[in-house]
């Protein structure tokens, strides 16, 4: 690799509740000293980027950063944390050369044509189209999409904000529950169904409709239960959830659906 050219380089995964740190071999892709900070730690982004750098083992000047944030304006304001930087002085606040900064399911979308074979899982019947678009999605805090789609000049990624979407219902049951979770809200996006918040809030709909008004649980804590069996409430709540991400993934796939013969090169 060229002198001038880095060999390595700070990365991280910026979310709403968590920033994941780690160091890049730029030549491998391999990540080392891999560690988390919990947003509401740090009073900004910078802050925490030092406080990684402060005990990193090794000397870095450059950073790739994947944040849960639109990236409009050179102001920045998480979507679901309290943070807010400006990209033009991300950089000199955090004490590097550089910091570039991509929303956090674009960077999603640019890692989907490298995945290995060992990293992919079928889900359902067929086989992938080569060079045909593809969509990330993936709830957590709250809930990512983006779109890639192959030009003549390699991928390029669709950032987008497809979990603000309007939630649908299929039937009574599903309707009844979102009724519930919708109380307070104008709206109702995927969103807020469709992420952690979401499965405790989908979890305290099901009990409020068997009569249990005050039936709060974390989303890790419905999750354990559901997995355990050893919550009936908790079981339905989580089964709802995967059809649900299903129904929205199958959703994103037919809006970047196009013609599989199509030379998109």
């Amino acid at each position: 690799m060229n002198a001038d050219i880095p060999t390595q380089a700070l990365v991280a995964d910026i979310g709403g509740t968590n920033a994941r740190f780690a160091i890049a071999n730029l030549e491998t892709l391999s990540l080392s000293d891999i560690r988390t900070f919990p947003t509401a730690e740090h009073a900004t982004l910078a802050d925490a980027i030092r406080a990684y750098l402060k005990d990193a083992p090794e000397t870095v000047a450059h950073s790739g950063l994947a944040v849960a944030a639109p990236l409009r304006e050179d102001t920045v304001k998480f979507t679901n944390a309290a943070w807010t930087f400006k990209q033009s002085t991300l950089a000199k606040e955090a004490g590097l050369e550089a910091a570039y900064v991509f929303n956090d399911f674009e960077a999603q979308a640019y890692a989907l044509p490298v995945l290995s074979a060992d990293e992919l899982h079928s889900l359902h019947g067929g086989e992938a189209v080569e060079n045909a678009p593809k969509v990330v999605l993936g709830p957590g805090t709250g809930l990512g999409v983006a779109g890639l789609v192959r030009s003549p000049s390699g991928w390029v990624p669709v950032p987008g904000e497809g979990g603000h979407q309007t939630f649908p219902a299929e039937n009574e049951r599903e309707l009844a529950l979102l009724e519930r979770m919708r109380v307070g809200l104008e709206r109702l996006s995927v969103e807020r169904v469709l992420s952690g918040p979401g499965l405790a809030d989908l979890y305290r709909a099901i009990a409020a409709s068997y009569g249990f008004s005050d039936a709060g649980l974390s989303p890790a804590k419905v999750e354990q239960l559901a997995i355990g069996g050893e919550d009936e409430m908790a079981v339905e709540a989580l089964n709802f959830f995967v059809q649900w991400l299903g129904r929205f993934a199958g959703d994103m796939a037919l809006g970047a659906l196009v013609d599989a013969g199509a030379d998109l090169d």
